[in-house]
């Protein structure tokens, strides 16, 4: 699986969409269809390398409306970014039933006490400004 870059903000990875917004400490990502193994170990080190380019603690925003199933080991890899130093805030964000459902099996196996589930990208965004 290829990392694409879009625009100097912009990637892609298969179908799934990753932008970076420094001046905002901020990276978001839509998820799109399933999380394979070969995507989670794709998209692991653009993410490290993304992170790299902010300044201070960086906050995600994760869409999961289009999520599909996960493998094990994609999820392993969401917790384990999840679990990094420089990590402020977590928003996870989604009404398709996958979402919830991926995102509690994240949440069970990450330390991080500041990642929460959203049903909207609106009250995402909200809790990460606070």
């Amino acid at each position: 699986m290829d990392v694409v870059q879009i625009s100097e903000n912009e990637y892609c990875v298969g179908d799934h969409s990753i932008f970076v917004f420094p001046s905002e400490n901020l990276i978001h990502g839509i998820i799109r269809g399933e999380q394979t193994p070969e995507c989670a170990r794709t998209i692991e080190p653009l993410i490290v390398k993304l992170n790299k380019t902010i300044k201070g603690k960086t906050s995600y925003l994760v869409d999961l409306n289009e999520a599909g199933k996960s493998s094990p080991e994609a999820r392993k890899t969401w917790a384990r970014l999840s679990d990094e130093q420089d990590i402020h805030k977590v928003a996870v964000f989604g009404m398709h039933p996958v979402a919830k459902i991926l995102a509690s099996f994240v949440m069970r196996f990450t330390q991080n006490n500041e990642m929460h589930f959203f049903k909207t990208k609106e009250g995402a965004i909200t809790w990460l400004k606070k």
